[in-house]
């Protein structure tokens, strides 16, 4: 069975499932080029990501990265 003959439904969540897992990859991501380096731009990640930096920093908050860098990574 090919794509073009699959059920509506069955291809609109099929759709959704991999938007899903994309997200999930550009937030890790976006996780690791934060972790590349102490230093690293995150105005330049945000940018890269094309997301606003509120939500970088939920991101980065959601996978433990400190918002201010002279804090600790808390660990989760």
């Amino acid at each position: 069975m090919n794509y073009e003959q699959t059920d509506p439904s069955t291809r609109d969540w099929q759709s959704a499932r991999l938007i899903q897992h994309l997200e999930a990859f550009r937030e890790l991501a976006i996780i690791a080029a934060d972790r590349t380096n102490p230093h690293a731009d995150r105005q330049a990640i945000a940018i890269a990501a094309t997301m606003p930096p509120s939500r970088l920093y939920r991101v980065l908050d959601k996978h433990g990265q400190p918002r201010n860098r002279k804090q600790p990574a808390t660990e989760k």
